[in-house]
């Protein structure tokens, strides 16, 4: 800041007022009015940092770095300013949670949007299949049971990232010729989504219903207790003969 000559206002007897003195006690209002200004900017900091970002902010004089002939060097608000820096931005509030699935009956598949449930309720098909699917679309199938997917056909935009159409099972995307064949979706769900450009034909997913676990076998009927037969003799009972 500047320390020499500098005009400032006195008090009598001087005409009309005003002086020019050297020293820190003329350079210390300009620090203070330039802390003023960053520290209303950045009101989260303390008094220590903003001190701290004034200092490293400062255009070196003299010497390098500090020195008794010029302090911290010249009062820089831009330098000032860089060192501070914007303070932490709020974190974001969470993502609101998805909005929940209708209600689907225990042991079906269920869809949202315009996916098809076909096959008797085995198979899922992406909107208007094997024609060109529409542009901008999006649906979840939803209660799928706990088996391997078994993909008939799929094709659907290729992207290196599936950034935009793709099948998504188990929070992975599927794209291009490779379907999610063999997966088991863990939550039950596929999700589609489609963007405003290129359409092919699509995909079929399908899904084999888990097999019914099976009752335990009757044990065999018990036979009726025997009637005594004579120590050394050979009995029978029914019309069977002994010879």
């Amino acid at each position: 800041a500047p320390g020499v000559d500098v005009v400032s206002t006195v008090g009598p007897p001087s005409d009309p007022g005003y002086d020019s003195y050297d020293g820190t006690s003329m350079a210390a209002p300009h620090v203070s009015g330039l802390a003023m200004v960053l520290w209303n900017k950045y009101p989260s900091y303390t008094n220590a940092e903003v001190r701290t970002a004034l200092e490293g902010g400062a255009e070196d004089l003299g010497e390098p770095g500090r020195d008794n002939e010029f302090g911290h060097g010249l009062a820089n608000y831009q330098g000032a300013e860089m060192r501070l820096g914007a303070p932490s931005a709020p974190p974001s509030p969470p993502a609101p949670p998805p909005p929940s699935l209708p209600s689907c009956p225990l042991g079906d598949v269920c869809a949202t949007g315009p996916c098809l449930i076909t096959d008797g309720g085995s198979c899922a098909t992406s909107p208007d299949f094997p024609n060109l699917y529409p542009t901008d679309e999006g649906c979840t199938i939803y209660g799928l049971p706990p088996v391997g997917l078994d993909v008939i056909a799929f094709e659907v935009d290729p992207t290196n990232d599936c950034r935009n159409d793709h099948l998504t099972v188990n929070g992975v995307k599927y794209c291009g010729t490779s379907g999610p064949a063999g997966v088991v979706p863990s939550d039950g769900t596929m999700t589609w989504v489609s963007d405003d450009g290129v359409t092919v034909s699509g995909w079929k997913v399908c899904w084999a219903a888990p097999s019914p676990s099976l009752p335990p076998p009757l044990p065999p009927p018990s036979l009726p207790p025997l009637a005594p037969c004579p120590l050394g003799d050979v009995c029978t009972t029914g019309p069977c003969l002994i010879t």
